[in-house]
């Protein structure tokens, strides 16, 4: 279970950079003179290892942070650190390092959420029955939504904290460095994102989509255009995921397997026929 222990560890050093640099800046007047980055780095590493062996108590870890609100919070709390260094830390000066360095725990703050994600849907696709699968050669603007929001975070995350190390160290050459940096990630994003190939696997208990899974009872049902086969969600935060006909590669195989445990929407996306044989699917339950 190396993946489960590597989201212990990044726990442990999210939680240990907000706490060393919480409590630094709240006392800054009463440290500033004795302060010390090395003493600071051990106390931030011991305050990390408690942490990671603390949650890897925790059973179901992975499922509890991977979740739209524990995204919000791991990724927002490191914010609040922007303010601080933009209107009361001095440029350039030992306290404004201190809160970049809380900044920049969005980075972990982003990795414990997609963490617990992949961590769940591996699991869960593992533990699944695998009735078919198929490819699909490219999908619509909602698979892509998907891939920005899996690298999104980790690029904007970075850009902030190389931003704010750059004001802070001035080292940015005129823009030069800043530019070169995000140009680097920007490509390494890119290249994520600009597969073109997906993979869907219908099982017994859910749908898998290259590296994720989605149960069943999470969709409300799938209907077929003219050009496209529409997977919808009922959640707001969810996009309709929409594959190109003629990009799959066994279409009748899918829909067979999809008619299984998913019942057939129409335009207005209202239920349409009875496909659905197994798995209950909220409304649209059948046994």
């Amino acid at each position: 279970m190396i993946e489960r222990r590597l989201l212990d560890v990044i726990i442990g050093v999210y939680v240990s950079i907000l706490v060393v640099a919480t409590s630094a800046l709240v006392q800054w007047e009463s440290v500033a003179s004795t302060f010390s980055v090395g003493v600071a780095v051990a106390l931030g590493v011991g305050i990390a290892a408690v942490v990671a062996l603390v949650v890897s108590t925790i059973e179901d870890l992975a499922n509890t942070v991977a979740s739209v609100p524990v995204a919000a919070l791991t990724v927002g709390l490191p914010l609040v650190f922007f303010p601080y260094l933009i209107f009361v830390a001095e440029p350039a000066s030992t306290q404004a390092l201190v809160a970049a360095a809380g900044l920049a725990a969005v980075i972990p703050g982003a990795a414990v959420p997609a963490g617990g994600t992949m961590l769940t849907n591996r699991r869960q696709r593992e533990a699944a029955t695998e009735i078919t699968v198929v490819t699909v050669g490219d999908d619509d603007a909602s698979e892509w939504w998907t891939r920005l929001q899996l690298g999104g975070g980790l690029l904007v995350g970075t850009g902030i904290m190389i931003m704010v190390l750059g004001m802070i160290s001035g080292f940015l050459d005129g823009g030069t460095s800043l530019i070169t940096t995000l140009g680097g990630l920007i490509t390494t994003v890119a290249s994520l994102l600009g597969d073109d190939s997906t993979e869907l696997a219908v099982t017994d208990t859910g749908l898998g989509i290259d590296w994720r899974f989605t149960r069943w009872e999470s969709f409300e049902g799938f209907r077929v255009t003219d050009d496209n086969i529409e997977l919808h969600r009922p959640e707001w935060y969810h996009t309709t995921q929409s594959y190109d006909r003629e990009e799959i590669t066994d279409e009748e195989t899918l829909l067979e397997g999809l008619g299984r445990y998913l019942p057939r929407l129409d335009e207005d996306g209202k239920r349409t026929d009875t496909t659905a044989e197994t798995t209950p699917v909220g409304e649209y339950s059948q046994n």
